[in-house]
């Protein structure tokens, strides 16, 4: 209910409702006097933002803590600062004990905001009795209303000390006089305890202890591995509640919870959002949150869904740390939390109300260390994969208590929970990715919508899917081709292997059965003496033997890989011109270019060009009446001519009929692939001439 006022004179605050200064704000306004003020602003968080001449202004909300200390002015203080127990006494009033002051103690009267002090030697004055008879004497080490019992009819606790020998210190007795109830407690120190229904919890250097008050039957508990068990044993404080449940503070193990249903132990640390693990003390208020007293703020928890808040001393508390045995809640809901620098009160209904979540922001974009315009979606290169992402919660009472929790998918499996507000992915792999984050405010409150980044690195050229299709496909055209030639390769041998059949079936087949003919016409020829008609057989039987003993060699020959060179051709038909026309007395000459022995023929081609020119070589024995032959080979250009000539009697090709022989060669010339031409006139021999094309 104020008025900001930014005037060229300086800042002005007044109440709206009486238009008279603010009393409460002398001291911001004496800070801001003579300083134009521009402008004002007043944030989700409460803050006021005030913009000057002399630079910017940040006003804090009104705190709802309360605190009181020992150098306060007035009536309403403590003794020390440094508290070491509290305890409620009558109506709105609180007895308070001290660490280094422990002859002590005040009452404070928060309803007339007034404080007394007492001492212990005044032990036979009035008030000590009802310092004793209000549980006072349980400051050090929480209540324990049993043992008061044993002197609530007018005992005096000095000459009860003496007569029993026991500490001369209020823990100490309490704990003799425990020891000596309960027997079964075979603990020499006593830390802290308190009671529900139907047990005593005590807490000792050997762990956790539960006494059934009926029975006195006695368990303790130990840390071990089990997840169920307690996490320590260095316990500090202990509050029982009466269904049975207890919630353990513990030094550097955090709050700890036993479960009297399952009859087992979880237990709370930062890591589920608690201040500090270290708790020197518990208290409930009205509505059952749990208020807990830690080594670095106060942290209020939630049962009903197991949330913290925490609360610092930039949030108005006058403690960082707090002390055993010092929490405590009045009649009228007030909490009270003594620490080292005094006391905060508070009540928690105007602690908690309900906050604005805080906006998160990415506020920097950084890519190989350099800033880049923050946006919603990045596209990147493969080497551009070192990325730094900054972020802001938009919430200024505490920047530095401000948490960030942040996930990569892709990289990250969970939320990765951190106080800084950047994170860095290095050697990221190309793909797409979604940068997502959120803040918490210092009281631990979420922000309900992330901000986020989407960003792509693209793979270089030759990891890209079309470069990488191409490939692909590259490939499977070559394999494919690879397979195709292999295809016609075999179709090539077995077509081969299916002429080579024929050859034998048609050549050597047909020759086989006429010896076999011939050979049992001959055995009748000889049964009937008809010698001469068996001579005749016997002439025809060997011919067609030496035939097919010629013809199995020329398959042979072709057949044998050793024979593929175009040498090896020319030798061949050397050996048989040569063989043959030794019986007319016909010379053989032969010429082959330099270089072209080595060169390769296919087999197929090789057979054809092989039989061709041993028909013309055959031809031209038999018919041509010459004196010499001419086999000549030549090479230019990858072209390869071969040349039969004689220098016989010639003919007139046109005046001839074409029988088998030149029709089978013209045959077997355009199955090798090659061409055959012939040149012959009457009175100069013949020419045959072969062109194939390597």
């Amino acid at each position: 209910q104020n008025l900001w006022l930014g005037t060229g004179g300086g800042l002005l605050v007044y109440h709206s409702s009486t238009l008279q200064p603010d009393s409460s704000l002398n001291n911001l306004i004496n800070s801001i006097d003579r300083t134009e003020v521009m402008t004002i602003f007043h944030d989700r968080s409460d803050n006021i933002w005030i913009g000057s001449f002399h630079g910017l202004f940040k006003v804090k909300p009104a705190a709802p803590f309360n605190h009181i200390t020992a150098n306060a002015t007035g009536r309403f203080r403590i003794s020390a600062n440094r508290v070491f127990g509290i305890r409620r006494a009558a109506s709105e009033k609180a007895w308070v004990g001290y660490l280094f002051e422990k002859e002590k103690f005040t009452l404070l009267d928060f309803k007339n905001k007034e404080s007394g002090a007492y001492f212990i030697q005044d032990h036979n004055e009035a008030h000590l009795k009802q310092l004793i008879n209000q549980s006072a004497v349980d400051i050090f080490c929480d209540s324990l209303e049993f043992w008061l019992e044993k002197y609530r009819n007018g005992t005096d606790a000095n000459s009860f000390i003496a007569s029993h020998g026991y500490d001369n210190t209020l823990p100490g007795i309490i704990g003799s006089c425990l020891r000596k109830t309960y027997p079964a407690i075979n603990s020499k120190h006593i830390e802290t305890f308190d009671w529900n229904n139907d047990y005593f919890w005590i807490a000792s250097p050997e762990g956790l202890i539960r006494v059934n008050r009926k029975t006195s039957e006695t368990v303790a508990f130990h840390p071990s591995s089990s997840k169920n068990s307690i996490n320590t044993g260095s316990i500090t404080c202990l509050l029982a509640e009466n269904n049975g449940d207890v919630w353990i503070g513990t030094n550097g193990g955090g709050l700890n919870h036993f479960d009297r249903a399952t009859n087992s132990f979880d237990f709370y640390t930062t890591s589920e959002g608690l201040a500090h693990n270290s708790i020197y003390s518990l208290v409930k208020d009205h509505k059952g949150r749990l208020w807990i007293g830690t080594g670095n703020g106060l942290s209020c928890f939630f049962p009903s869904n197991k949330q913290f808040r925490n609360f610092y001393p930039s949030d108005g508390l006058i403690n960082s740390e707090y002390n055993r045995f010092s929490a405590c809640r009045l009649e009228n809901g007030w909490l009270l939390m003594g620490g080292m620098e005094g006391i905060d009160y508070f009540h928690p209904d105007s602690v908690l109300k309900e906050e604005q979540k805080p906006i998160v922001q990415i506020s920097e974009i950084k890519v190989q260390d350099k800033s880049w315009p923050v946006a919603n979606r990045l596209n990147l290169t493969y080497d551009q994969n070192y990325l730094t992402i900054s972020f802001a919660a938009m919430d200024f009472r505490n920047p530095a208590a401000n948490r960030f929790a942040y996930k990569l998918q892709g990289i990250d499996k969970d939320w990765v929970q951190s106080s800084q507000n950047s994170v860095s992915y290095a050697s990221l792999s190309p793909g797409s990715y979604h940068f997502l984050v959120k803040a918490s405010n210092p009281s631990g409150t979420w922000s309900d919508t992330p901000a986020s980044v989407l960003f792509t690195i693209y793979p270089p050229w030759w990891k890209s899917w079309w470069f990488v299709s191409i490939a692909a496909s590259a490939i499977l055209a070559l394999l494919y081709g690879i397979y195709r030639f292999r295809i016609h390769q075999l179709k090539k041998v077995l077509a081969v292997r299916s002429k080579i059949s024929r050859d034998l079936h048609d050549e050597v087949g047909a020759t086989l059965s006429g010896i076999a003919m011939y050979s049992h016409l001959l055995n009748q020829q000889l049964k009937e003496n008809q010698l001469t008609a068996a001579g005749h057989s016997l002439h025809v039987i060997q011919n067609s033997a030496s035939e097919m003993v010629d013809r199995l060699s020329d398959i042979v020959w072709v057949v044998n890989p050793q024979h593929d060179s175009l040498g090896q051709l020319l030798r061949k038909l050397e050996e048989y011109a040569c063989e043959i026309a030794r019986a007319r007395n016909m010379e053989v000459i032969v010429s082959v270019d330099k270089g072209i022995a080595p060169l390769k023929l296919p087999m197929e081609s090789r057979r054809n060009i092989y039989l061709a020119c041993k028909e013309a070589i055959n031809n031209a024995v038999k018919y041509s009446e010459a004196s010499s032959l001419e086999l000549l080979a030549v090479t230019t250009d990858h072209v390869v001519e071969l040349i039969l000539r004689d220098n016989g009697k010639g003919f007139d090709p046109d005046q001839v009929r074409k029988g088998n022989g030149i029709h089978n060669m013209q045959q077997r010339m355009r199955e090798a692939h090659a061409e055959i031409t012939l040149e012959s006139k009457p009175g100069n021999g013949t020419t045959w001439k072969i062109v194939y094309h390597l």
